[in-house]
Parts: structure tokens; C-alpha cells; sequence
């Protein structure tokens, strides 16, 4: 027989009494469809640091509003005071994010010129049901999110789009469901409604539900456990609520029932019928914070069970007992605490001194343990939802709508589960996985896309990548790696190694790698002897090359010269060769602040590169601006030393230039020259020059 390990924790505590309410959307993560296109920033407040690589465009923008150029169909109106609804929204909008504002109610009209509208977010307004006009909403087809949280609604919003998969309501004043209210909803997986002011629920009130996974009945006034409740549903929450018993066919009929949690209600043993939580697919039951006396009978497929902060006394616990009542269970994980409810523990009994031995008077102060540099107790596993695919790790989500997709984020995960074959889309960021072993890939030679970052992994076996032939993207920033790994695939195109320890590279650690786009290796501590005269050699398609945040103090040698951004900030360079530039035949983008760089150490005519747009030389030691290519628009030399600016000798233009032809100009739209030892005005010969300057700072 196999028998799992099972935890029992049995701690004493007084009485105790908290309630945390998550406000971002409901208390519940949206998971991002990524290959959809979907946005995934909810805001654009505090992201517009220059050290982001988006800009935002108002164009075609509805007043107040902002538009990000990587989602063109999403709309951020979110935070903006807007009372009244926005008016002329561009139809091309999807994804219209409308949280934080005043807003009481839309008319029918609202959604008039926006029928392909895909998320509306209208969380923490003001809307009142009354100044909810419900034929707006019937005609967006294509709505699959509707939030409302956090708003004055007294009543279910009416006319619904049948497409609907998640409706939001939670954290409003909704007393009352009515009969209908969710009919036409086939479609929808997701409802949440706690937060308000139910009391009781209706035979029809969830009637059409046929595919709801996951319902919240939290804080809500029940009293006694809702019937009539949609059969299809998988995950159940009644917490916080007044109930005090369950019925005998209250679970009846919930075959795919998985997490039930009841905690903080009202429940004794007497009020719970004989047999009422055997229910077969059962894996999570949290009872926590109730008045129970003795550990319910339980389902022998259940693993999480949670008693803490009841009213369970010693006698409960022995070994025959709990035997009796969970079975030959095969619990994971038993939460129980005991002596509560005010109650004082028990004093354990302490052994009497030796009587031949003079007890001593003083006592040594404790020892003090030094604090460990990692935690030595991880956080649990959390596990993912049910799935439809007998191979998706338990540790994991396998959506329906993404096969080739396994989602294994933030899961607390200290190893890498066994991949199935069908994978090409691997999600394992933000966990505590220290080392990846190839025992993982043994079947998931199709992957094309592996997410590691936040992590604190020390080495990747190289046989992994051998058994990834068909691989693409290899994220792994934000780890403790120290040398670049060894065996990566030749077909690699996106290689993001920022944020790790890394300061050794083999010279032939991207030999073969001529499809390689982008190598981001920043904030690292590589240093000039690590790059080998020949490290690049082999890629020849490298568009992005980061190697900012390092210990260099040279240009990095044989970089290719089909490369368009180069960025090297934040090293100790202080001169560039004579010719460096010269064999680029791309170069746009060009990143070396924050290093130390002077006059002398650049050559008169090292930026005269006509393919050159964005030039990044602040915080350096210039006392002069340096001579740049007419085709250069963006020039930044803040926080330099320069003393003066002269614009007859730093002009590009040459005498047979028409000086009224727009295209022969220099296209310098952007200078940046403040944090030096200038002072207004600015010079008219450098106006006379730079005819296509939008902005100067100085």
C-alpha cells in the first residue's frame, strides 16, 4: 500500500481573529492569455521610467486616457478622477481599463462604437445599479471579463453578454441574486460575489451556470449552506459567513467538487450530517476557525485538511481516533490547532532536579542562533486547479484553451516537475528551484519557450539543452548563476541571462548560435578577461547584445557587426578604439552612461555613424558635446561636465546642403544636457541647425 507522509501540526494559540481582504480584482489573480495578445499591465501609473523599452502614444487616443504601443486595442483610462463615462472610444479598443475613478453608472450608448470590447475593468468606482443601463452590455459579444468590484451595486448587473467566462461583483452591497440573473451565462467559468450582503439564494438564482468552475460566497450573511448551487463547480468558498450546519444533500451531485473552504462560519459538530463532506473528488477542505469539537469523518482521497482554531480537545487527537475518522486518508498536509477560544493551555509537566545536585541560582541567557542566509523553511507547494490532462503536473495549470502551455509560476517549487511531451511553453518564474536536471525533459523534446527567471538556481545540467533541440527562448534572470550554461541549442533566438552572478564565460560558449537575436547578460560581474576575442564570433543575426551593469573597462571586442542595440551602461569604460563603429552597418541604438568616458577618450569622428538614432552618453566626464551624424535624433549628455555648447562646430550639415530641403537636414529631435555647467539661453546657431529639435533640456 502507498502511504503518503502525513504532518500533523499541533500548536497553542489564543484566541484569534483576522481578515484580509485582497482589493485587486476580487482577491483573485487573471490569468494572462500571452499568446492572445492580452495586456499585461492592468495600469500604466509609475511605468513610465525611461528604463522601460515601451513608449505611449496619444494618438487616437480618447481624451484622458493612455495608449501603449504594445497592446494598440487596450485603453488606460484607470486613475484619471473621471466622473462620467468616456466618451468617443476608439473601436479598435478590446481591453478598456476604467479601476480607481468616480465613475456612477454608462448609458446605452457607451459601448456604441466598441462592439469587439474583450475586458472592461470598472474595480473601486462608485456604480450605482440604478445608473447601469443593462442594454449596453447585451450587444458585446466578444466581452469574456467583466470586473465590478469594489463599487455601491445593490443588485446584479442585467443584460449580461452570453460570452462572459469571468463576472466579477465582489465587495459591493448586491443583497440579493433574483431569479434569471445569471441564465444566459453557459459560458461562464469564473463568479465572484464575495464581500456583499447575501443572505439567502434562490432555487433559480445560479440557473444556466453549466460551466462554473470556481464560486466565492465569502463574507457574504448566510446563514444556513446555499442549495442549488451549480453542480460543475470545483472550487467552493464560503468563508466568513454565519453557518452554522450543512445538510445531508447539501454536496450531493458534486462530482468534480475539489476545494472547499468553509472557514470563519459558525460550524459544531452536531450541525454537520453524518457522511456530508464524502465527496470522492475532494482535495482541499479547510474547517479552520469554527466551533467543531471533534475531527469530522473525511473522504479518503482528501490531502489538505485544515482545523486550526476550533475547539478540538486532546482526546481528539489521539492516534485511534484520528484513525477512525480520516481512514487510511492520504493526507499531504493536517492543520490542527487545539486549546483555543480563550482557553488556557496546559502547563507541561517539567523534570525535578537531581536532589543531590544544589539547583543553580543564575540562569544563562539563551544562546543566540544566527539567522540563517536562506529561509530553511520553504512555503508550501501550491497546487494548481483540476485538469482535463491526465499528464499535467499537480504542481502546475494546463489550460484548455493552450495545450502546448504549462503554467508553473509562483508555485513555490523547489525542483522542476517531469515536463509532459505535448509542452512547447514552459512558465516555471518566481519559485525557489536551486538546480534543473535533465531527468525533467526526458519527453519535452518540442519546448520551445522556457521561463526560469526569479529563481535560485546554481547550475542546469547540460544534458538538459541536448534533449531541447527545438528550443527558442531560455530565460533564466534573476538566479545565482555563475557561468554562462554550457551545451545551449543552436537554434536559440532570445538568451536572457541579466541579474545572475555570472563571471566566467567558455570561449566557445555561443559557438554555432547564428540565430541568436538577443543576448541580455546585464547586471552580471563580467569583466574584460571573460570575453574572449572570439566569443561572438558565430552570431551573425545578434540584433540586441546588453552587457550593462558589469566591471568592464573596454569596448567589448568583435562585436557583430549586424548588431542594432548595443547597450553598456553602468561599466567602468573610459575610451573607445579609433574605427569601432566602423564595419556596423545597423547600429541604432547605442547605451554608455554611467561609465568613464572624456574627451579624449573619443576619437573626433567615432559617432559619425549614418545608420545611428539614440545616443546615450550621461553621467560620463565630457566637457565638450561630440561630433554625431545628421541622422541621429535622440542625444542624451546629461550630468557631463560641458561648460558650453558650440552649434556652428558640432552641426553635421555641409555647405552644399540645401539648407531648405526638410530631408537634408539633421534630424536631431531630442538633446538632453542638463546636470552640466550650461545656463539658458540656448545659442541661436544651435536652433538655426537643428531645425527638427522638439525638446532640449538644459
Amino acid at each position: 500500500m502507498d502511504i503518503r507522509p502525513l504532518l500533523v501540526i499541533l500548536s497553542v494559540c489564543g484566541q484569534m481573529q483576522a481578515i484580509t481582504v485582497d482589493t485587486d480584482y476580487g482577491g483573485l489573480p487573471l490569468q494572462i492569455e500571452r499568446f492572445q495578445g492580452e495586456p499585461t499591465l492592468f495600469t500604466l501609473r509609475n511605468r513610465m521610467a525611461s528604463s522601460w523599452s515601451w513608449m505611449v502614444s496619444n494618438q487616437n487616443c480618447s481624451a484622458k486616457c493612455n495608449c501603449a504601443i504594445q497592446w494598440p486595442t487596450a485603453l488606460y483610462c484607470d486613475h484619471k478622477g473621471l466622473e462620467q463615462f468616456p466618451e468617443s472610444l476608439p473601436s479598435r479598443t478590446q481591453y478598456l481599463f476604467l479601476q480607481g475613478n468616480t465613475i456612477s453608472g454608462f448609458s446605452s450608448t457607451a459601448f456604441a462604437n466598441t462592439t469587439n470590447l474583450r475586458w472592461l475593468i470598472l474595480d473601486q468606482n462608485q456604480l450605482l445599479s440604478e445608473k447601469l443601463d443593462g442594454s449596453s452590455l447585451i450587444n458585446l459579444t466578444q466581452l469574456v471579463n467583466l470586473f465590478m468590484n469594489h463599487n455601491n451595486l445593490t443588485e446584479v448587473p442585467s443584460g449580461l453578454p452570453g460570452g462572459l467566462k469571468q463576472l466579477r461583483l465582489a465587495y459591493n452591497q448586491i443583497e440579493k441574486i433574483g431569479p434569471g440573473a445569471f441564465e444566459n451565462l453557459e459560458n461562464l467559468t469564473l463568479l465572484l460575489l464575495q464581500g456583499n450582503r447575501l443572505k439567502t439564494i434562490g432555487e433559480t438564482d445560479f440557473k444556466g451556470l453549466s460551466l462554473l468552475n470556481l464560486l466565492d460566497l465569502s463574507q457574504n450573511l448566510l446563514e444556513t449552506f446555499p442549495k442549488h448551487l451549480p453542480p460543475s463547480v470545483q472550487q467552493l468558498y464560503l468563508s466568513h459567513n454565519a453557518l452554522t450546519g450543512i445538510a445531508e444533500d447539501s454536496l450531493q451531485g458534486f462530482n468534480s467538487l475539489c476545494y472547499l473552504r468553509l472557514r470563519n462560519n459558525r460550524l459544531k459538530n452536531d450541525g454537520l450530517a453524518p457522511g456530508v463532506f464524502n465527496v470522492t473528488s475532494l482535495v482541499e477542505l479547510d474547517l479552520s476557525f469554527n466551533q467543531l469539537t471533534e475531527i469530522p469523518v473525511v473522504p479518503t482521497t482528501l490531502q489538505y485538511l485544515y482545523l486550526e482554531v476550533n475547539q478540538i480537545g486532546e482526546g481528539s487527537t489521539n492516534s485511534r481516533t484520528m484513525k477512525a475518522e480520516l481512514g487510511y486518508c492520504s493526507l499531504l498536509l493536517l492543520l490542527l490547532t487545539i486549546d483555543v477560544w480563550g482557553q488556557q493551555p496546559r502547563p507541561r509537566p517539567r523534570p525535578k532536579p537531581p536532589t543531590t545536585k544544589k539547583p543553580s541560582t543564575t540562569k544563562k541567557p539563551p544562546k543566540k542562533e544566527l539567522e540563517p542566509k536562506e529561509p530553511t523553511d520553504f512555503p508550501p507547494v501550491i497546487y494548481g486547479p483540476p485538469s482535463s490532462f491526465p499528464d499535467c503536473p499537480r504542481e502546475c495549470m494546463c489550460h484548455s484553451s493552450y495545450p502546448n502551455a504549462l503554467y508553473c509560476e509562483s508555485r513555490n517549487l523547489r525542483k522542476v516537475p517531469v515536463i509532459p511531451s505535448r509542452t512547447h511553453y514552459l512558465y516555471l518564474q518566481n519559485n525557489y528551484i536551486d538546480s534543473v536536471t535533465a531527468d525533467s525533459f526526458n519527453n519535452a523534446t518540442e519546448l520551445k519557450w522556457i521561463h526560469l527567471g526569479n529563481n535560485r538556481i546554481r547550475s542546469i545540467e547540460k544534458q538538459v539543452f541536448e534533449k531541447l533541440p527545438n528550443l527558442l527562448h531560455l530565460y533564466a534572470q534573476r538566479n545565482l548563476l555563475k557561468e554562462i550554461p554550457n551545451n545551449l541549442p543552436a537554434g536559440l533566438e532570445q538568451l536572457r541571462l541579466s541579474r545572475n552572478q555570472i563571471s566566467k564565460i567558455a570561449p566557445g560558449a555561443f559557438n554555432k548560435m547564428e540565430h541568436l537575436a538577443l543576448l541580455d547578460l546585464h547586471h552580471n560581474k563580467i569583466s574584460d578577461s571573460n570575453l574572449a576575442k572570439n566569443l561572438f564570433k558565430d552570431l551573425k543575426n545578434l540584433i540586441q547584445l546588453n552587457l550593462a551593469h558589469n566591471i568592464l573597462r573596454k569596448m567589448p571586442p568583435n562585436i557583430p557587426n549586424n548588431i542594432a542595440q548595443l547597450f553598456l551602461d553602468r561599466n567602468n569604460i573610459e575610451e573607445i578604439p579609433q574605427d569601432y563603429f566602423k564595419d556596423f552597418r545597423n547600429l541604432a541604438f547605442v547605451r554608455l552612461n554611467y561609465n568613464h568616458l572624456t574627451d579624449k577618450g573619443l576619437p573626433k569622428m567615432i559617432f559619425n555613424i549614418s545608420t545611428l538614432l539614440d545616443l546615450h552618453l550621461a553621467h560620463n566626464n565630457l566637457t565638450t558635446v561630440p561630433l554625431f551624424n545628421l541622422h541621429l535624433e535622440h542625444l542624451h549628455l546629461n550630468n557631463n561636465n560641458i561648460e558650453s555648447i558650440n552649434g556652428t562646430e558640432i552641426c553635421p550639415l555641409t555647405p552644399s546642403v540645401d539648407v531648405y530641403d526638410p530631408d537634408s537636414v539633421p534630424k536631431l529631435r531630442y538633446l538632453r544636457l542638463d546636470g552640466n555647467h550650461l545656463t539658458p539661453p540656448i545659442p541661436l546657431d544651435v536652433i538655426m541647425c537643428f531645425r527638427h529639435l522638439h525638446s532640449i533640456v538644459i
